[in-house]
Order: C-alpha cells, then structure tokens, then sequence
C-alpha cells in the first residue's frame, strides 16, 4: 500500500512499527522474488540507484530487498521502523541487512520450522552484534517435556537454551573453538583450501555445471612440517573422541597421512577399502581386520557423499560394521542426506560457510569473494 498508508504510524516518534519484508513460509518466493530494476527502485535517482549497484552488483534485485531498501531510506526518518524477515531465508536475510544496515529486523521461522540460530544471528546481525528480535513460537510453546516438567517448565528451559545460543553466536559467529580458528588459519596458509576454478567429483555426472570457486585438497598437507599435520590431526581426535571404533579407514588418498598419523597416536590399526584389485590377493581392503569389527570412516572433505558410500559398501560387504564418517569441511552440498540414506552420520570439523565467514570476517577473503562462494554454495545444496 505505500508509505502514504502507513504514515500516521511513521510519524509516531513514541512507537515502533514492523514491516513485513520476506516471510518465512515456503511459499514466500512466488511473489516476493519478482525482480523489480534498480532504476524504478530508486525512482531514477542517480545517486541511489549508484549505491543499489555498489552493494547488490546487479540491475534487477528480488521484490523483498527493493522494500528493504526504500523502507530503510525513506520511511525510517524517525528510527522507529523494523522489517520482518524470515529466518528460513539466510541468504536472503543476508542480503536485507546489506541494504537497511541499521534496522530492527523481526525474524520468525527459529524452532518448528526449522530455521538455524546460527546462521540467522549472523546473517540478521548488524555490526554492534544486535538489532536482531528472534522469535520461536511453537518451538517454547509446545517444548517436549522431559520427565516430571511442566508445561511451563519446558518452555523456560527451550526459551533459555535459545538465549544461551542467540549470546553464544553474537559473540562467536562462527561457532569455532579457538583450536579450530588455527586449523582454519593453516587450512587457507597451506593452500589446502584454495579459491579460482575448479572441477569437483559431482562434474563427472553434471559436467554442464559451473566450475566450483573453491576447493578443499588436503594432498598438499603431505609437504607440510609435523606441526602442521599435528594441528590437522587435533581436528580429527576432537571429531572422534566421543565414538566407538576398531579401525581407521582412509578414503584414498588424500587423507592417508593423515590417517597414518591418526593410526599412530591412537594406537588404532588402520585400514585401506581399494578399488576391485584383480591380481595377487585380489583383496578389496588393505590392512588385517575381523568380520564384525567397526571402522570409522575419515576423509579431508564432503560434497555428495559417493566415495564415503562406496567406501562404506565395500567394507560392510566385507564383513565390517561402519556407522561415522569423519571429515574436515563439510561442503553442505547435499554430502550429509546421502550418508544418512545409507545409515551413516556425518561429523564435520567445519562446515564450508562457517570457514567463509570466518575467512571474510578476519579479513583473509574479501566481500566479493565471499558472495561468489556463498552464492554457488546456495544453488547447488
């Protein structure tokens, strides 16, 4: 309806007034995405149409930002205006706060309709770690009780595990110990994780799809000095110290160092599942085991799951039980629903858009990259 409508709300300084920007439903796209140009937005005035380009890098934005944008500039005079944007929409919430940095941001979809208090306290934050109201409705409202609680008992306790979530990612965005934060650190330093053009595994099924603007190779770390591999292994023993395994088994090769050394310090045998081997012993694992033994999966990273799985298949079909796979960076491209089709639980050091945030928050990568990255990430999940 226009800020013309609104106007007797705007004008009142004593009182604030919450516009709904994107909504959190699934279906809230099929209006609210329509592109509207960056010139009808800002009503051809050059100098804002300049700073619409500066920060979205396009002609066209979604219908929800071009609101955000003419909400944040011209109807928020008096400072008493909020936007309502869903949590289940990061990306999106994201890209409001690009646009209206300053605003009270109401963001509904946390509990029952899945949305991750982590990434939605990042993206709805604004620089002074605030102006963010996270709402959880029927996640309190309706907390399963444990035994002897009240209803209203169980709601506290959900109402305070949110807080206690919301304060741990104010002020830890990414949700890194400070042992992680190094690994990180050597990750980018050793060039395991590099940024450019690259082709992934899922190419050879999808050999149409854009080239990947980053890659994880931990095949370089076979240069590096003990130190370094030491702080890699620390990762690994962090992921694996609350499991129950036999045996290490490598997915070759990149992480079989690594591996060796896990082997090592843990004092647990390692073991190799190898492709179909038809001479000598024709054996499809290297290494001695017994039938009924578990291995614990481990590879460098995760981005649909095929080599796990067919690691996982030739060691159960040789009589060994299998039920973790453990990686250092998760790509969160879809790697964590296959394994779970096939009764296997990923555990991840890191999840690609966690070491982004913390690669661009530190100042190692910088926004476009960022963008780039994130936004391929987004389209192929």
């Amino acid at each position: 309806m226009g800020a013309e409508a609104l106007k007797p709300f705007l004008d009142r300084e004593d009182k604030g007034i919450i516009v709904v920007c994107r909504t959190s439903n699934p279906g809230a796209g099929e209006f609210q995405d329509w592109p509207v140009s960056v010139s009808a937005v800002a009503n051809s005035n050059k100098a804002e149409m300049l700073e619409l380009f500066e920060i979205t890098g396009k002609t066209e934005i979604p219908y929800y930002l071009a609101m955000a944008y003419r909400i944040a500039r011209h109807w928020n005079g008096k400072g008493n205006v909020g936007l309502v944007v869903g949590a289940t929409y990061p990306g999106e919430l994201e890209q409001v706060r690009k646009v209206a940095p300053d605003m009270q941001i109401l963001l509904p979809g946390i509990g029952a309709q899945g949305a991750e208090v982590q990434s939605t306290v990042v993206a709805g934050m604004d620089e002074r770690t605030g102006r963010i109201i996270v709402n959880s409705a029927r996640g309190i409202i309706f907390a399963e009780r444990e035994e002897g609680e009240t209803v209203g008992q169980a709601a506290r306790r959900e109402a305070q595990k949110l807080r206690e979530a919301i304060n741990f990612y104010r002020i830890n965005p990414e949700g890194m110990t400070d042992s992680q934060k190094e690994v990180a650190d050597v990750l980018l330093q050793e060039g395991a994780i590099k940024f450019g053009a690259f082709k992934l595994k899922m190419h050879n099924k999808n050999p149409t799809a854009p080239l990947s603007p980053i890659y994880i190779d931990l095949r370089v770390l076979r240069s590096s000095s003990p130190d370094v591999k030491l702080k890699i292994c620390r990762a690994y023993l962090d992921l694996m110290k609350d499991l129950q395994f036999d045996l290490l088994a490598d997915v070759p090769t990149a992480i079989t160092p690594i591996v060796t050394l896990l082997s090592q310090i843990t004092g647990v045998p390692m073991i190799s599942p190898r492709g179909d081997k038809t001479y000598g012993s024709g054996a499809q694992i290297d290494g001695d085991y017994r039938t009924g033994q578990t291995a614990l999966i481990i590879d460098d990273s995760i981005t649909k799951g095929e080599s796990k799985i067919g690691s996982a298949d030739k060691l159960r079909g040789n009589g060994l039980n299998v039920k973790d796979v453990v990686v250092l960076v998760d790509r969160e491209q879809g790697g964590t629903k296959d394994l779970i089709v096939h009764d296997l639980k990923l555990h991840s050091a890191f999840t690609i858009s966690n070491l982004l945030r913390y690669y661009k928050r530190t100042g190692r990568i910088d926004q476009g990259l960022y963008d780039e990255t994130m936004a391929y990430l987004a389209k192929y999940k």
